[in-house]
């Protein structure tokens, strides 16, 4: 019988790895629905995460838009966008008024080129807020939900510090550019 997959990677047809290949990560949070506790737990997510994929990241100010859809975010030419926001998912058709959080990249080849991470905040009373932001800061970079795991990435949503078979792939991501 084979081992449980303990690790999973956004991946192309051919079964390159998609990633942010270096580009610097530029993310804005919304204030609307935020405490500063959230907004600070955002923030340290993605400083925990871009590193371990060999990119930068930088806090871009927030221009009090309303928010885009994620084809809107993306800059080709100088790293991948983040827009980071709440929104009560009964509010956006298809999503799961239950769920925590998702992340929704857009992809060019084998490079995440943007990506929107929206938070719902009917869960935001009982979730454990650092853990949640750094799994879907993983989803950013491009890993998934593995298989069968206790890891942080897993769809049961595990607790920090990152577990062995997250580290295997962010070591993946890094291996593949």
């Amino acid at each position: 019988m084979p081992e449980p997959q303990t690790w999973n990677v956004d991946r192309t047809g051919d079964g390159r790895a998609i990633s942010l290949n270096g580009k610097p990560i530029k993310y804005r949070i919304t204030h609307q629905h935020f405490t500063d506790a959230q907004r600070l737990g955002i923030h340290a997510a993605i400083a925990d995460v871009a590193p371990r994929v060999r990119c930068g990241y930088d806090a871009l100010p927030t221009n009090g838009k309303k928010p885009m859809n994620g084809k809107a975010v993306h800059d080709l030419n100088d790293g991948a966008n983040l827009y980071v926001y709440a929104k009560y998912f009964d509010q956006i058709d298809g999503a799961n008024p239950s769920s925590l959080a998702f992340v929704d990249t857009h992809t060019v080849g084998d490079q995440i080129l943007a990506a929107v991470m929206v938070f719902n905040p009917a869960q935001f009373g009982w979730i454990d807020w650092a853990a949640i932001c750094h799994h879907e800061a993983g989803h950013v970079v491009g890993l998934k939900h593995p298989l069968d795991s206790d890891q942080l990435m897993g769809f049961d949503l595990g607790h920090l510090p990152w577990k062995a078979g997250d580290l295997d792939g962010f070591a993946a991501l890094r291996a593949a550019h």
